[in-house]
């Protein structure tokens, strides 16, 4: 990637694949901590589970039910823990690195959640921070495409005759690569802090 000529510039860094896989466990860890809020808990018990449908096809006994949903939930985290571990072990710090083996101890029993000290206080305030990186990835993500398809433009237009044409696709693409490079030193700043 490349940066502009800021005076606050930040040093070079390549932000890969990973940081899309990054905004997508963080997209689904956002989603399964929201369907469990007690509006949520609620209205699986009072409404959904109470649907016709659910009732004919799935079971009327509303304790099997939840148990599903419980399994169904457990499911989610897991997925996102295992997405979580391999992520961590490409981290350079040892807590991370061994992720798997203390979400391990936790499913187990062997850590008492509470003892972990690390919890959240206000976790309403980290949902939304976590939903501004998951915002600005796809920002990113979109942009990026916008350039790409830009380029690919302005280059079918290298061997073309209309040189108005010519010249307001190679300003579009100048444009659109300012645009792209204060998005990606906004997003650089903001998983750096």
């Amino acid at each position: 990637m490349w940066w502009g000529n800021h005076h606050n510039q930040v040093p070079k860094q390549t932000i890969g694949i990973l940081s899309f896989e990054v905004a997508t466990v963080i997209s689904k860890t956002v989603h399964l901590h929201k369907s469990l809020t007690d509006f949520e808990i609620s209205k699986l018990k009072t409404e959904i589970l109470k649907f016709e449908g659910v009732l004919n096809l799935v079971s009327s006994n509303e304790s099997y039910l939840l148990d599903l949903t419980l399994a169904e939930k457990l499911d989610d985290l897991n997925r996102v823990a295992a997405v979580l571990s391999r992520l961590g072990k490409k981290c350079s710090e040892p807590a991370l690195q061994g992720f798997e083996h203390v979400y391990g101890d936790v499913v187990s029993g062997v850590i008492d959640v509470k003892e972990l000290g690390f919890l959240v206080r206000d976790m309403e305030g980290m949902v939304r921070k976590m939903e501004r990186f998951v915002n600005a990835t796809m920002n990113f993500y979109g942009e990026m495409e916008v350039l790409n398809e830009l380029e690919q433009a302005t280059k079918k237009f290298q061997h073309n005759q209309h040189e108005e044409s010519k010249r307001a696709f190679e300003q579009k693409l100048i444009w659109q690569k300012q645009d792209v490079r204060q998005i990606l030193y906004n997003y650089y700043r903001m998983w750096n802090t």
